[in-house]
């Protein structure tokens, strides 16, 4: 994994403990965990959804 790579995870990482925290959920590991599945989930749906746009250069 690039760089690059590792510093978008660790956002996405920092990014669903401040979610979980707003939401009044226990950061634990089991918990950011589940909650990352959840948005790479959601992260393909909407992936495929951009692409049936049509977006102009």
């Amino acid at each position: 994994m690039g760089s690059n790579e590792l510093t978008e995870v660790n956002w996405r990482v920092e990014d669903i403990k401040r979610m979980l925290y707003d939401l009044r959920i226990p950061a634990t590991e089991s918990n950011i965990d589940k909650a990352y599945n959840i948005v790479l989930q959601h992260r393909k749906k909407i992936r495929n959804m951009i692409k049936e746009k049509n977006f102009s250069a």
